[in-house]
């Protein structure tokens, strides 16, 4: 039982690494397309801002912890990207990664994102896995789901929320924590900044 829980442990620790560089070289990436950025050091968020002065703010690293035996890692994600009408695109984005004998979860197109927030059903569609990449041992996908301003209030202001996943090969399910739920509050609290830099207001 022993080796067991230390192969577990070594397992989730080399999914926490390799979704971690995977996530700092999308970041690099994408900041390369935008003009500026800022952030606190405290804060989960992080805002971009495009040659238009126009904000984009991204909550990344949201894991949702199953556990030391769970074999697979879910993160799920916010993004908001302001447009020149002052309104805004939501999306949710599903991060999945796991050692490669459990291989992929192979989200399909359509419904596969359901998040329960309070005994409320919210059901997400996407394009099914964007991306399916393998780092030595860890095999990751991500999936985005488009969402409304309501629906990231209900989950933010939820006491439960339950995340459901469905793929071809398997169903992940998991609870947000305290933490998730501060992370997805800061993030909603964020709409309330100007949607542009000041030198590009109005």
């Amino acid at each position: 039982m022993c080796g067991r829980s230390q192969e577990l442990a070594n397992d989730r620790n080399s999914m926490i690494s390799t979704a971690q560089k995977i996530s700092l070289v999308a970041l690099a990436s994408f900041s390369l397309l935008l003009s500026g950025c800022s952030s606190t050091p405290s804060s989960p968020v992080s805002s971009y801002y495009d040659m238009r002065g126009l904000r984009t703010d991204i909550l990344a690293e949201n894991v949702l912890d199953g556990g030391p035996n769970e074999r697979e890692m879910i993160w799920l994600n916010a993004s908001r990207l302001y447009h020149e009408n002052g309104r805004a695109t939501y999306y949710l984005e599903v991060r999945y990664a796991a050692n490669e004998e459990t291989g992929y979860l192979e989200i399909y197109p359509g419904r596969t994102l359901n998040i329960v927030a309070d005994g409320q059903q919210l059901r997400f569609s996407g394009l099914g896995s964007l991306e399916q990449k393998k780092d030595g041992k860890v095999v990751y996908e991500d999936a985005r789901y488009e969402a409304s301003v309501i629906d990231l209030h209900t989950i933010a202001n939820a006491r439960k929320v339950t995340v459901i996943i469905k793929g071809k090969n398997s169903l992940v399910t998991r609870e947000f924590s305290p933490e998730n739920f501060q992370r997805f509050r800061e993030f909603v609290a964020q709409e309330k900044l100007p949607n542009t830099r000041p030198h590009f207001a109005q």
